[in-house]
């Protein structure tokens, strides 16, 4: 046999487990010679069997001698883990004359494991099997520990024992034959293992696992030539070492996998690539943590309870998406939502859960229940949160009622030797997408905390750090959403390297000088809706240095961001001699942007949107081909301390920008002149406290009367929100100290704030929002200097200078004024701004429930309010993660203020359960569908009996145009009406949002833009698909002229957008004209089956009023004790049976229409 070098894992006291590469040969000779028998029975399933079957035959063969070797194989799949499949296995046995000496083999993954040891503890009393994990998953978990059982209907691994296999071999080389989906379902457990390493006191170190070497028995085996071993410190090297790892070398574990290994190499540690080394040591030491676990408690009385990280949560998630979702991708919720109650509980740092989540999505893992992989599933809408922890009840880790969880205390370290018992109403608000501050007096006051790191400064750091040489270390890093997006889009360009220290306080920057690469083939750089990373990296990726002339760099965004305007950055760096295209909407992302390099001399920007456009070209300016000279134009520059922040930053990192001065006057002009050269780091750059963020916990203590501190942030910043206690704060009556370096502030006695008068927030735009909320209740007159002097109210505050945040994540500026207007405050809108018109407390409506936008800053300024007004609801409470992750747990225990779990009625729910929030019951119907379906009909039908307005798109289309659509096309071409009709289709979400019917054009759903506006608005209120037989609809449209002719047969069209409708809508009517015979052709005679128009009336009565929650249609027949029964139709054409329907339904409180058995009219 040829060399092989392995890995042991000891386990229970024997050194089991055997890890190497291309193993077959090793592990046959080593089970002919240390475990003797008369029959060896290999089982497999016919998947595995196919790769691998073949290879395991020829060595027995050559092996086994006197001795048989049966293989049997069997259908993969969770479905042979039953009952029947263990019995078929034993009956095999039998057949065969099987003996007590028999030795099994289960060559497979955990389905396989799992039932075949189940077998093996079973058969004659228990035979000798032995462990040969195929996926990742196995490896790592269900092969380790020797647990085996099989599913009954009642649940999974119900029925089994403890039963320990004589050998693990881990042949890491079966991993080049596995799925990538499945490699990352397994490295879920590999993760969960390097977070769960134990640090706690009370073990004793004689039990811990080791590496020994091989068993004396087989030095003497004459054909292992030379079987060198490596020693293994298991769990006690298993710690945040290993985890960083994990972070960082992502790339190069996909590599060991992805590229297959050639005349078996690794087999041999001389053979043995980086990737396969670390791969090997990877799956080792996660093994080795099992093991260690295993050792201490093997039945599983308590301390192997700590293998279950995730799992409460994340089985209770499995149970309602299996077989869609993947163990270990539930396994990844399930961390992050168990490490988001740690953190909520005090235990865990928001640190520690971001580097979680950055790491889960290194390995293409979800990571929150609204990752689109699940969002898309249909089990997806039955994710509510009780049934969530009615699910968790079911948990062998619980102790009666009582739910338990592993609690994290760091990377590497849990709370307690065991899991932690967790209320249900903490699990609760974990789980809730909205969240309620309960309203009273903070009881930390006076309250002294810090901030997270600045987002802008953060954004900031990170690029100079990359694109300068040397090594810097961040320290006060944000952890977030926009920085994580910044990190993974600067390791995309390989422009540098990352490293965390301090237990992910500090993270370690090794810069690449400038030297960035085109992303790997076919791979877009994603940005969410990160604006900062968005504006900075589009001119970032101008300097990257391409292979290829025909490589470029795609960056994109979602729905928002692709909204959001970028032209004036990308005018100036295409007026500049940068290739850059848009891939769809004109002056929005995303982007593709050749590697050409930055040219550089005088660049023109205009400056009177966003700052950023600015910082990004100064940022990059140094590595341009010539000095840059940057002229801003376009009248008032936006936002200058972010520029100014920008030039200091670049200052600290080795390059000095100088700005113009007027010879005449002295003054600044808006002309920055930047030499070239290199940044050079600095060996540690503190980042600044977000001042955005600080204005929160103040407003909280200008609202309620109470005291705060805010450390980190002061009269020195660079960041022009901090001037928001003196401008703001200060003239509505609150007492500001402040130091270089901290801000205090003590509110007025509640109800007492006072009006702002005028104020100009520019220098600080993004703290309006926080002003906003604060005017809403602000009741005294302002301070006599700030007195508005045009006969105004005297409780107005009057807000300007704040244009730019109409484009940020959401209109900012409506966003205000429409949901202070639930609270029954009033404002109105100005060209750069708005007023806000004081009220009384006590006369703002209770229990609102505010949209959020996905906008973190809308949130945390309503929370605020929410801390004075009753029964408030913030929507969407998880948008806070793109600055404040931990915004909610701060609140309650830094601030001390009660948060509570919402669970929101979504439209699914408003479709099945009790009446929806008034805000949901008034959302506008969309209607979609193919042209001739009868939307219009049907449209002003709803409209009429809902008590709404109706809204054609296409009317609006040819008011707004002045021309008919067919001529519109006839003349600009389907391009051009596509997209002007999307445009017209956010105009309608935006201006008719509430109590109207709009019925589109049956092409919106040909884009992919206008398909993610309807998608996203599923969220929000109903989208209809209104259906109707197609040989109806093709007969209609055959008559109809008004509109543009398609170009090609009409099926054609309704076979492409058919996915389409069914992928943007949340409800479905079927328009029946009656026109069809029970064969599916056209009737001669419709009078029987065509229903009249009362009929269809009350069918769109009852069926609007019910999506839209005005009377939901809820059997009214029904009352505590009287059964309820049911009609099942199982017709393959129900038409036949509508004119019976009356005399069938006698008795009946529900109709079940079996659609899966209609026959197709095709």
């Amino acid at each position: 046999m040829a060399d092989v070098d392995v890995r042991k894992v000891s386990i229970l006291g024997k050194d089991s487990i055997h890890c190497g590469f291309h193993l077959i040969p090793y592990i046959v000779q080593t089970v002919i010679d240390t475990l003797p028998s008369s029959t060896y029975v290999l089982v497999t399933d016919t998947n595995v069997g196919n790769l691998h079957l073949s290879a395991f035959q020829a060595e027995f063969d050559s092996r086994k001698g006197n001795a048989r070797f049966l293989p049997y194989v069997i259908a993969p799949g969770e479905t042979s883990k039953s009952r029947e499949g263990k019995a078929e296995i034993e009956d095999y046995l039998l057949l065969n004359k099987c003996t007590r000496d028999t030795v099994i083999l289960a060559l497979g993954g955990g389905v396989i494991g799992d039932l075949v040891g189940f077998v093996a503890a079973t058969f004659m009393r228990g035979v000798r099997f032995v462990q040969i994990p195929t996926t990742l998953l196995a490896m790592v978990d269900s092969s380790v520990g020797g647990k085996t059982a099989i599913d009954t209907p009642h649940g999974k691994n119900l029925i089994g024992a403890f039963w320990q296999p004589e050998y693990i071999f881990i042949d890491a080389a079966f991993l080049e034959t596995l799925p990538a989906r499945e490699f990352s379902n397994g490295m879920a457990e590999v993760i969960k293992a390097a977070l769960r390493y134990l640090r706690y006191t009370g073990v004793s170190r004689s039990v811990l696992p080791r590496i020994a070497p091989i068993q004396p028995t087989l030095s003497s085996i004459p054909d292992l030539k030379a079987v060198s071993l490596t020693r293994v410190q298991t769990a006690a090297i298993w710690n945040e070492t290993e985890f960083a790892a994990l972070e960082s070398r992502a790339a190069e574990i996909f590599a060991a996998i992805q590229t297959p290994s050639v005349n078996f190499a690794g087999r041999t540690e001389a053979t043995r690539s980086p990737a396969q080394q670390l791969l090997l040591s990877v799956i080792a030491g996660s093994i080795g943590v099992k093991a260690h676990i295993v050792t201490i408690d093997e039945r599983e009385t308590g301390l192997r309870n700590l293998v279950n990280f995730g799992h409460t949560i994340g089985h209770a998630i499995e149970a309602i998406l299996t077989p869609a979702m993947l163990h270990g991708e539930c396994v990844a919720v399930g961390m992050i939502l168990e490490a988001e109650v740690a953190r909520q509980l005090g235990v865990l740092s928001q640190v520690a859960v971001g580097r979680l989540t950055r790491c889960l999505k290194a390995y293409n893992l979800p990571v929150s229940l609204s990752d689109p992989r699940i969002t898309s599933l249909p089990a997806a809408r039955s994710l509510s949160v009780s049934k969530l922890l009615d699910i968790m009840k079911i948990d062998k880790k619980n102790s009666g009622p009582q739910k338990k969880i592993v609690i994290l205390s760091r990377i590497g370290a849990t709370y307690e030797p065991k899991a932690t018992v967790v209320a249900d109403k903490v699990i609760a608000k974990t789980l809730s997408e909205a969240a309620k501050v309960v309203p009273g007096i903070p009881s930390k006051s006076p309250i002294r905390m810090a901030t997270p790191g600045s987002k802008s400064i953060s954004n900031r750091a990170l690029l100079l750090a990359a694109l300068g040489t040397g090594t810097c270390r961040l320290k006060n890093l944000l952890h977030s959403d926009d920085t994580q997006v910044m990190m993974n889009a600067l390791v995309e360009l390989q422009g540098a390297k990352f490293d965390w220290e301090d237990g992910g306080e500090t993270l370690v920057v090794s810069g690449g000088a400038g030297a960035l690469s085109v992303p790997r083939e076919g791979k877009e750089i994603y940005l969410g809706n990160a604006g900062t990373a968005a504006r900075f990296l589009t001119t970032v990726c101008t300097l990257v240095q391409a292979q290829r002339a025909d490589q470029r760099t795609v960056i994109t965004g979602n729905a928002r961001m692709k909204q959001r305007p970028i032209g004036p950055l990308v005018d100036a760096l295409r007026a500049n001699g940068s290739s850059i295209d848009y891939l769809e909407s004109q002056g929005c992302l995303p982007l593709s942007i050749a590697p050409a390099g930055l040219k550089g001399a005088r660049i023109q920007l205009a400056a009177s949107v966003s700052s950023q456009y600015v910082s990004s070209i100064l940022l990059c300016a140094p590595y341009a081909a010539e000095p840059v000279t940057l002229e801003l134009t376009g009248g008032q520059v936006i936002s200058q301390p972010y520029i100014d922040m920008t030039i200091a930053m670049m200052q600290t990192f080795g390059i000095a920008v100088e700005r113009e001065t007027d010879p005449e006057t002295g003054r600044p002009r808006d002309v920055y002149r930047i030499p070239k050269g290199t940044y050079r780091n600095p060996a540690e750059y503190h980042i600044e406290s977000d001042a955005s963020s600080a204005t929160y916990p103040l407003a909280i203590a200008a609202i309620t009367g109470t005291t705060c501190t805010i450390t980190n942030i002061g009269s020195a910043s660079l960041q022009g929100d901090a001037r928001f206690a003196r401008e703001v704060l200060e003239p509505m009556g609150c007492t500001v100290v402040q130091t270089a370096t901290e801000t205090t502030v003590t509110g007025p006695p509640v109800g007492h704030l006072r009006a702002l008068g005028l104020v100009d927030m520019e220098p600080m735009t993004d703290a309006f929002l926080t002003a906003s909320v604060l005017a809403a209740v602000a009741t005294q007159p302002p301070l006599p200097e700030r007195t508005l002097q045009d006969g105004s109210r005297p409780t107005t505050t009057r807000i300007i200078g704040i244009a730019n945040q109409r484009v940020k994540e959401c209109n900012r500026i409506k966003a205000m004024i429409d949901e202070l207007a639930k609270f029954g405050v009033e404002t109105s809108e100005l060209d750069d701004g708005l007023e806000v018109y004081g009220k009384p407390i006590s006369e703002l409506k209770q229990g609102v429930s505010v949209h959020c936008y996905d906008d973190h800053r809308v949130a945390m300024a309503f929370s605020v309010l929410g801390s004075v007004i009753k029964d408030t609801i913030i929507e969407e409470k998880r948008c806070v993660e793109k600055t404040w992750p931990n915004w909610w747990d701060d609140l309650e225990n830094k601030i001390g203020l009660e948060v509570e779990g919402v669970e929101l009625a979504s439209v699914h729910d408003i479709a099945s359960a009790s009446r929806p929030t008034e805000e949901a019951s008034q959302a506008s119907v969309v209607l979609i569908g193919m042209r001739g379906s009868g939307k219009t009909f049907i449209g002003e039908l709803a409209a009429n009996t809902l008590g709404w307005q109706f809204v054609d798109a296409d009317a609006v289309f040819e008011e707004k145009h002045r021309t008919g659509v067919r001529e519109f096309v006839q003349k600009n071409g389907w391009p051009a009406f596509r997209e002007a009709e999307t445009d017209i289709l956010q105009e309608l979400l935006s201006q008719h949002s509430r109590g109207h019917v709009i019925s589109l054009g049956g092409g919106i759903v040909e884009t992919p833009k206008a398909r993610d506006i309807l998608k996203a608005y599923t969220q929000k209120g109903p989208v209809v698909h209104i259906v109707r037989e197609i040989d109806e609809v093709i007969n209609y449209l055959g008559e109809e002229t008004a509109r543009p002719a398609y170009g090609e047969p009409i099926i054609e069209v309704f076979k492409r957008r058919q996915p389409w409708f069914a992928e943007c809508c949340s409800y479905e009517f079927v328009n029946y004209t009656g026109v069809l015979s029970s064969t599916g052709g056209l009737a001669e005679d419709d009078t029987k089956t065509a229903p009249t128009l009362m009929s269809v009336r009350d069918e769109v009565s009852r069926f609007f009023n019910h999506i839209t929650g005005q009377k939901p249609n809820l059997a009214p027949n029904l009352a505590k004790g009287r059964r309820s029964y049911f009609l099942c139709l199982t017709y393959p054409d129900i038409t036949p049976a509508l004119p019976h329907i009356q005399e069938m339904t006698a008795g009946v409180d529900a109709i079940e229409l079996r659609v899966d058995l209609l026959r197709s009219s095709h």
